[in-house]
């Protein structure tokens, strides 16, 4: 499967849920509130272009082009 996602090399990227959690942290007041809405946005962009990735690929697996007779 091809990856449906771009990454930036102008951003670090966190090793797991926690390092991001710990960037976030990091901020304080309405900077924290703001970075936990982008980055929850992220993450539901990131799981629908993954998921009509998935089903692009589960769709053509199930099209009768790909059955042998």
């Amino acid at each position: 499967m091809k990856n449906p996602l771009f990454s930036s090399s102008m951003f670090a990227t966190p090793d797991s849920f926690e390092d991001l959690q710990s960037m976030i942290e990091a901020y304080s007041g309405s900077e924290k509130s703001l970075a936990y809405l982008i980055s929850m946005l992220t993450m539901n962009l990131c799981h629908k272009l993954l998921q009509d990735q998935i089903d692009i690929e589960n769709t053509a697996k199930k099209s009768p082009a790909n059955f042998s007779a």
